[in-house]
């Protein structure tokens, strides 16, 4: 059979957007989830193909694309705003008498609303990387199958295979940013109330880790395949397991490929030993969910962390060299002033190099989204296509909220953006002044030459600082 993998999430940038904005990561954001279902349904002896809604004009575009695939099966995998677009997209599908499929966050979490369109002939709830083939082996078989499927959970995940990159992105975004991106576990052992429960109906309550040699693996083999210079990791948090990190890191230095890479974090899990290792085997940047400079906000969304770990966190990154986003999350119910004043003291205590201001959306199926259909706080006007940051600061969607007084704040926080990352720059040199790895004269010149490219990116100052780090003082006089 073949399989038409379809990715609608264009709530944000819309129809023909694709690397249209290369410093927009929506414009270019590989869905590695349906990568890694099409190479599975590929290693069961299937075809695959991809539609990308962003890479198309419209729904006329659409139509031909299912038309000139030839494929027998739509798969449609997408989030709360994605799902207008998926629901259009099937339905069209339908019309032209291919079999539809839908799977992905939305779906698991509103299956019953997903079926009741009646535009899919079957919904996977949770993981489809076991479900879907066996699925599909049904359908050729002629056995009778549900519409509504509750996915299995996958046992060992080093039996996935490596995701299959269509060359949509392989033209696009791997051989142009020499960078690919991998899942290395399936979970999340955090209670956050923005978040939770999704993702354990996605994967389950208990964590699956793939072992160190698997993802060493899989970077030679991109390194080797591609000549990629770089990789993210994109699980929601790479240091849950600790010995896990440590032992890849070790045998990353020892490989001495010369790669650099990013990971995501909890403030928490953020370790000195990890996070040197990490350092000397490439790590560059990691993006951290400090989510607030408020003890409260911390406490009233589960977070499970405090803002000393938040400190100690950022501290920890300064030290090593490495770089980091700081990830704050406002428009919580119960948000007041003295917050966005402890987050934005924070930020300001810290100098993050890079901040993310990020609106709350209370996603459905979150203990927040509960929350707040429960006690009536929700825009009931709005459609799932409105749970979408950019759209919500426009026109708000929890009624308690003062979106206003985020709007200022926001203007505050990000105006600070370039004056910290300047700060930055003298914390991670004057750290490897200390540790001797430069001189003082050394730091110096390189703090002039990162004022000089800021404006040319993180990535570049980064890079610099991490030649200096692994190749010693020696290589400012190239």
């Amino acid at each position: 059979m073949k399989i038409l993998f379809t990715y609608s999430g264009i709530s944000n940038i819309g129809f023909n957007a694709f690397y249209r904005r290369p410093d927009s990561v929506d414009s270019w954001y590989i869905p590695i989830g349906i990568c890694y279902l099409a190479s599975t349904m590929v290693s069961k002896g299937h075809e695959v193909d991809l539609m990308d809604l962003r890479y198309l004009a419209g729904y006329d575009e659409v139509e031909r694309k299912i038309l000139s695939s030839g494929c027998h099966m739509v798969a449609c995998s997408f989030q709360s705003p994605g799902a207008k677009y998926a629901y259009e997209v099937a339905k069209i599908a339908k019309r032209l008498g291919k079999i539809t499929v839908a799977g992905g966050i939305h779906p698991t979490v509103l299956p019953d609303e997903v079926a009741g369109t009646g535009w899919f002939d079957h919904v996977v709830i949770g993981e489809g990387l076991v479900s879907l083939p066996q699925l599909v082996d049904s359908l050729e078989n002629g056995q009778p199958v549900e519409q509504i499927i509750q996915g299995q959970k996958v046992v060992n995940l080093d039996e996935v295979p490596f995701p299959h990159y269509f060359p949509l992105y392989i033209e696009n975004v791997i051989k142009k940013q020499k960078l690919v991106m991998m899942f290395t576990s399936r979970g999340c052992a955090g209670r956050c109330t923005f978040c939770q429960p999704v993702a354990r109906k996605l994967f389950g309550k208990k964590i699956v880790f793939r072992t160190a040699d698997s993802i060493i693996s899989e970077v030679l083999h991109w390194q080797q395949t591609f000549g990629i210079t770089k990789f993210m990791l994109v699980d929601d948090t790479f240091l849950t397991k600790r010995s896990l990190v440590r032992e890849f890191t070790t045998k990353l230095v020892a490989l001495n490929t010369g790669l650099t890479w990013t990971c995501n974090a909890r403030a928490n899990e953020i370790e000195e030993e990890t996070l040197e290792l990490m350092a000397k085997s490439g790590c560059s940047w990691i993006c951290i969910g400090f989510e607030s400079g408020s003890q409260k906000i911390l406490d009233l969304t589960k977070k499970g962390t405090t803002v000393e770990q938040n400190c100690k966190a950022a501290a920890l990154c300064d030290k090593y060299g490495i770089g980091y986003t700081a990830n704050i999350l406002v428009g919580i119910p119960g948000e007041d002033e003295e917050d966005y004043r402890a987050s934005y003291a924070f930020i300001r205590e810290i100098s993050a190099p890079v901040v993310s201001y990020n609106w709350f959306v209370p996603y459905p199926g979150t203990e927040l989204f509960d929350y707040c259909r429960e006690k009536g706080l929700l825009n009931e006007k709005l459609s799932w296509d409105d749970y979408e940051m950019n759209k919500i600061k426009e026109e708000g969607i929890i009624k308690s909220v003062d979106y206003k007084m985020a709007g200022r704040w926001e203007k505050k926080f990000l105006g600070k953006n370039r004056w910290s990352y300047v700060k930055v720059i003298d914390k991670s040199l004057l750290a490897l002044v200390e540790r001797g790895v430069i001189s003082s004269a050394d730091h110096q010149r390189l703090r002039k030459l990162g004022k000089r490219i800021l404006s040319k990116g993180r990535w570049l100052y980064v890079t610099k600082v991490r030649r200096v780090i692994k190749e010693g003082a020696a290589w400012l006089s190239r």
